[in-house]
């Protein structure tokens, strides 16, 4: 049963994918995104941050948390906690212990509790695009299966931000004078 189950969720992906590389707007694509993971690796919460590469810091642009305020005023640099190790590293991370990982930094105004997370650096082109972290509390867990499934839909989505991302530059050129701005 548990194989037909994996199985139906990367249908799922695969039928997901176009959908997501398609999205116009950076906003309705973290929508997409989220909907569409509570599906296929169903969580309690998760956060989506951009990367600002060049100042090597990442920043909350979607959070679905009972902590939302307090996320969104959070800015990770490259290489703090879990996720700041996952973007520095470019190396995907399962820890169904978060809470007790060595490498994690709490959000200020937040409790610490039991925590599984899963934290992937969002890569396309060779550039970090941000990260995705999906969490589940009350010490439930992530499997290994559930962590795959999440990988490839983290590439999906670094690819599907910077297709976003380069149509909204492309547009405000377009309609932007290169003389005169």
């Amino acid at each position: 049963m548990r194989d037909q189950s994996i199985e139906s969720s990367y249908r799922r992906l695969a039928d997901v994918y176009h959908e997501i590389l398609s999205e116009q707007s950076l906003s309705s694509l973290l929508d997409r995104v989220a909907d569409t993971l509570a599906e296929l690796v169903p969580y309690d919460s998760i956060t989506v941050l951009h990367a600002d590469e060049a100042n090597e810091i990442l920043t909350p642009v979607l959070v679905r948390d009972k902590y939302e305020e307090e996320i969104l005023s959070t800015i990770t640099p490259f290489g703090k906690g879990i996720t700041g190790w996952a973007v520095r590293e470019r190396q995907a991370v399962l820890s169904n212990e978060a809470h007790l990982d060595e490498r994690v930094a709490f959000v200020p105004g937040t409790p610490i509790e039991p925590e599984a997370m899963i934290s992937l650096p969002l890569i396309a082109r060779g550039h970090v695009k941000g990260a995705l972290n999906l969490y589940r509390h009350e010490q439930r867990t992530f499997n290994e299966e559930e962590f795959e499934l999440a990988k490839r839909f983290g590439e999906a989505t670094a690819l599907a931000i910077d297709n976003a991302e380069s149509r909204a530059a492309l547009e405000h050129q377009a309609q932007t004078d290169a003389l005169t701005g």
